[in-house]
C-alpha cells in the first residue's frame, strides 16, 4: 500500500509539473502591471498568474497557521 501511495505522489507531481511547464510555454505574451502610478517593466503573464497563486497559498498557509495557533491556545487554556 506504500508503495502504491507513493507511486501515485510521484506521477501526480509530474503531472502537475507538466501543467505549469504547458501554461509557462503558452503564456509568454509580455504586460505591464500599473499600480497606483507605478508601473513594473514588461513581464510574462505566466508569471503574473503564477505569482498570484504562490502569494494566495502561502496567505492561506499563514492565515491557516494562526488560526491553527489561536485554537490550540484556547484549548490548552480550558485544560489548565
Amino acid at each position: 500500500m506504500l508503495k502504491f501511495r507513493r507511486l501515485f505522489s510521484v506521477l501526480l507531481l509530474l503531472l502537475l509539473i507538466l501543467f505549469v511547464a504547458a501554461f509557462v510555454l503558452e503564456n509568454q505574451q509580455q504586460v505591464t502591471i500599473s499600480i497606483l502610478g507605478w508601473s513594473m517593466a514588461s513581464i510574462p503573464v505566466a508569471l503574473v498568474a503564477l505569482s498570484g497563486v504562490m502569494l494566495g497559498l502561502l496567505l492561506g498557509m499563514v492565515i491557516f497557521a494562526v488560526h491553527s495557533l489561536a485554537t490550540l491556545r484556547k484549548r490548552a487554556a480550558r485544560v489548565h
